[in-house]
């Protein structure tokens, strides 16, 4: 291979929630780059390090000065552990208690320097205001500082890299939190990557809504920065340009070049009955979709459990196998109790464990038929040829789906009737064996694919 200069790699993305698609695709890059670097340092920079450290086993960043931390254990007591919820409350309680002592009750302390100086300051308006602002201000540079503390960090973190790879994922979007949450990270960390040497290489990468002003300077000046950029589809290349980037590739998605054949498959449950494995979504969900609908989701929730109904009346069994370990659980929970089934001992309906991604592919390849509204549940279903419907939700998934020449089998999430649902399927069981021989063929030049791409990085 000779030598490379590229021998420490940091990998950027916003993964660590427990999105499986997300785990999977930094375990590509970890395998990739291990591949074509034998010796190469990897490190991760991402959402939430403390659990993504534990799910990759290679040290970790964090993308924001503030970041949400792994829950403490409880205290033996019973009582939260330090900072955690009602252990603050107390807290605070016990400060307003302070502050509002009776000094005629017998045997009650005297007020504090600090309630004094409270009641002093309130007693003039004027005094009061101008302390209020000025402790604002105090607040406001004290924010200030703490960035500048952390772009030092960040400085210090991109100077002992040789490389900084954003590994697929919807890193071009400002759906979740507006421009100035991800957007304007990513510009932060690319520029200061840039002014500390760093290279910079976006891999196969999707794009999502970026519609701001701010989002669109963040994401464009982030990509105009990279010494090398691919897009995981054609609609991904088309916003890009359309943000005023035109270089860049497209390569499939970095999951098509992990080794999950390889895993040893879980036990079959004794049951003649095919099974359809369902791969629902949060779509519009208040509890955690970025755009809040509870009649949609309703609807879509509806619709999704009269149509699991048909298939257990037409022979079938269900397994319901999530993509995300929080989100995806809340939506089979409601299903179910829409459907008035049981959670545990229906035969006809079955939650195999799923906690990882390898969990997720090896589920669904055991399926005779897939229903899918995650990317990666859709794509773990391609890489074991299984026939699937599509309900897409937004263009990666139906374009990867036209990709792969199954554009008849994909419906909108927000639009399809369970009526036409049934339909489709109908057809898919039909056309099974056409389906699963078109897949094979067009999903087969994907890994090498992939692999080509993590050579041409590593020789940047």
């Amino acid at each position: 291979m000779g030598n490379n200069s590229i021998k420490r790699v940091g990998l950027f993305g916003p993964y660590g929630f427990g999105n499986m698609g997300d785990a999977a695709l930094v375990d590509a890059a970890i395998a990739g780059f291990k591949r074509h670097i034998p010796d190469v340092e990897l490190c991760g920079i991402c959402q939430h390090p403390e659990n993504a450290e534990l799910m990759h086993a290679i040290p970790m960043h964090s993308i924001y000065r503030i970041y949400p931390r792994l829950a403490k254990p409880a205290k033996p007591n019973g009582q939260p552990g330090s900072g955690q919820g009602s252990g603050q409350q107390d807290s605070n309680q016990s400060s307003q208690q302070a502050g509002s002592h009776n000094n005629n009750k017998p045997g009650t302390p005297p007020p504090s320097l600090k309630n004094k100086v409270k009641q002093v300051l309130k007693a003039n308006p004027l005094t009061h205001q101008s302390a209020k602002l000025a402790r604002t201000g105090f607040r406001k540079l004290e924010q200030i500082l703490a960035e500048l503390k952390f772009m030092v960090g960040i400085y210090k973190t991109v100077k002992n890299l040789d490389l900084i790879a954003m590994p697929g994922s919807g890193q071009l979007n400002e759906e979740w939190g507006g421009p100035w949450r991800y957007p304007y990270s990513l510009f932060r960390w690319c520029l200061i990557a840039r002014l500390a040497g760093c290279k910079i290489a976006f891999l196969s990468v999707g794009a999502g809504t970026v519609e701001s002003a701010w989002g669109r300077f963040f994401c464009r000046s982030a990509l105009r920065m990279a010494q090398y950029k691919s897009f995981r589809d054609e609609n991904t290349q088309q916003v890009v340009e359309g943000l005023g980037v035109y270089d860049g590739v497209v390569v499939p998605d970095l999951a098509f070049s992990l080794s999950l054949n390889e895993e040893e498959p879980q036990a079959e449950l004794e049951n003649s009955k095919p099974v359809v494995g369902i791969n629902a979504i949060s779509y519009c969900d208040p509890r955690s979709w970025y755009e809040k609908d509870q009649r949609r989701y309703d609807e879509y929730i509806a619709k999704l459990a009269g149509f699991c109904g048909w298939l257990i009346e037409s022979g079938y069994r269900i397994h319901f196998v999530p993509n995300e370990i929080r989100m995806d659980n809340w939506v089979i929970d409601d299903v179910l109790a829409s459907m008035g089934r049981p959670q545990q001992g229906d035969e006809d309906l079955v939650r195999p464990e799923t906690l990882s991604y390898r969990d997720v592919y090896q589920n669904l390849s055991q399926c005779d038929y897939v229903i899918a509204s995650r990317f990666h549940g859709l794509l773990f279903s391609f890489l074991s040829c299984t026939p699937i419907i599509t309900l897409a939700f937004h263009f990666k998934l139906s374009a990867l789906a036209k990709a792969l020449g199954q554009q008849e089998y994909t419906l909108d999430i927000g639009q399809f009737q369970q009526a036409q649902l049934q339909q489709c399927f109908e057809r898919l069981v039909h056309n099974a064996d056409s389906v699963k021989a078109t897949i094979a063929d067009r999903v087969a030049p994907y890994p090498q694919r992939v692999d080509a791409q993590f050579m041409a990085v590593s020789q940047l």
